[in-house]
């Protein structure tokens, strides 16, 4: 028999376990170098998260359908942060609490992010970072490019671009294109060694022009207030603009993301975890129509010709999404036992 726990906010959770591991106490992971920077990054977050100085809030409803019944499916991240992961049970997004204030999350992604994320010393690990972004620039400018007007005539932004690799890409072929980030110390390695047209802001307050298309890579999981802000940057696109996006895509662990391993996804400054559909309403919440995606999850949006309601994301989606993720786990425990096998035969 499930129990559903009514919150002091009002919210409703009841623990749902696809696998204990998700919900072991003091659970030792091993999600790559866990020594040295990455171990005194995390070491140091715990302190501060314990004694204040870095402020957390619960959620008190869902980011994209305002739902306030929720299964918890694990209560920690990969790092071994006491966060839960809870997904709604009306549209399956899967949400992380209690997450940093605004103020809080300025200071981590300004003082942590880099650190925690790479596990190495600053030049060392933009070098490495900018590099990867290249590769996913060549895949974006492959799946985004047919969609796009003449070069002449193309204006592009990137928000979120780091140190600006996806940026390069589209200037090598010569797009008229600006990147925007809030991390100075990683955009200033892209504009001082590449000198790409890189800003230090989260995006223009009164942009100048109206642009063609927008990339929002890996960055809508981080938002606290996804809606709002997408609405923000709908203000910036021409009637004809498009808007790429990229998240983690919860379903693709089922097709061997991260080795099958849920674990894997969850991390402390990740808001919000999405599969296709409800990423899909979010945008069409905003006056977005989707042109293409996939669950990976990339996605390229429109702007809709005329308002549209919403379509509604099926009934029994959680239910469904959950039995993905279920199935998934099966899979992991398999391949970690063929691996095991594999090694004790060498």
């Amino acid at each position: 028999m499930k129990v559903t726990h009514t919150m002091e906010n009002g919210i409703e959770i009841e623990d749902y376990v696809i696998s204990k591991r998700f919900f072991r106490d003091r659970q030792k992971f091993n999600f790559g170098n866990m020594f040295g920077i990455r171990s005194k990054t995390i070491k140091e977050l715990q302190a501060k998260i314990r004694n204040g100085q870095l402020t957390t809030v619960p959620l008190e409803k869902c980011h994209i359908c305002g739902g306030r019944r929720f299964s918890r499916i694990a209560a920690y991240d990969r790092y071994g942060f006491s966060v839960d992961q809870l997904l709604c049970r009306n549209c399956a997004l899967v949400q992380t609490t209690p997450n940093f204030d605004s103020e809080s999350m300025s200071c981590f992604y300004s003082n942590y992010y880099r650190s925690l994320q790479e596990g190495l010393e600053e030049e060392k690990g933009f070098s490495r970072r900018f590099k990867r972004q290249v590769r996913n620039g060549r895949k974006v400018f492959k799946r985004l490019s047919g969609h796009l007007k003449n070069v002449e005539e193309c204006k592009l932004i990137e928000v979120g671009c780091g140190g600006g690799g996806i940026v390069s890409v589209f200037a090598d072929h010569g797009y008229s294109i600006v990147g925007y980030d809030t991390d100075n110390t990683y955009l200033k390695y892209g504009v001082d060694k590449y000198e790409l047209p890189l800003i230090n802001s989260l995006a223009p307050e009164q942009p100048e022009v109206l642009y063609d298309a927008m990339i929002l890579r890996h960055v809508l999981e981080h938002i606290l207030d996804p809606k709002g802000f997408i609405c923000g940057l709908k203000k910036m696109l021409r009637p004809d603009g498009l808007l790429y996006v990229e998240v983690p895509g919860l379903l693709a662990v089922n097709d061997g993301k991260y080795d099958f391993d849920l674990m894997k996804y969850f991390v402390i400054e990740h808001v919000s975890i999405f599969h296709l559909a409800n990423l899909k309403s979010l945008f069409e919440k905003v006056g977005f129509e989707m042109v293409e995606g996939n669950e990976d999850i990339y996605a390229i949006f429109k702007l809709a010709p005329k308002a549209t309601t919403p379509n509604k994301i099926n009934t029994g989606v959680a239910e469904s999404v959950l039995g993905e993720l279920m199935i998934a786990e099966k899979r992991y425990v398999e391949n970690k036992k063929s691996i095991t096998e594999i090694e004790k035969s060498d």
